[in-house]
């Protein structure tokens, strides 16, 4: 487990991991997991809304480009 968050409504749990891919999970508490989004890049720090209608979370992506300009 990397991050976890506790939803205020006292039913979910959202937990995010590393693996080969990033994983952003939900727990219940009768212990049933649902994913929820799963990423080559680094998921992280889930914030639920305080109505638990939306979640909120990072994503970072080890992504990069190169231009070469030529006769600028």
């Amino acid at each position: 487990m990397e991050h976890v968050a506790w939803w205020k409504g006292g039913k979910l749990l959202f937990v995010t991991e590393r693996g080969p891919k990033s994983t952003l999970i939900s727990l219940d508490v009768a212990g049933r997991s649902h994913v929820l989004k799963q990423s080559d890049g680094f998921l992280g720090v889930p914030v639920p809304s305080p109505d638990g209608r939306h979640l909120a979370f990072n994503k970072e992506d080890d992504e990069s480009n190169v231009w070469l300009i030529e006769n600028f």
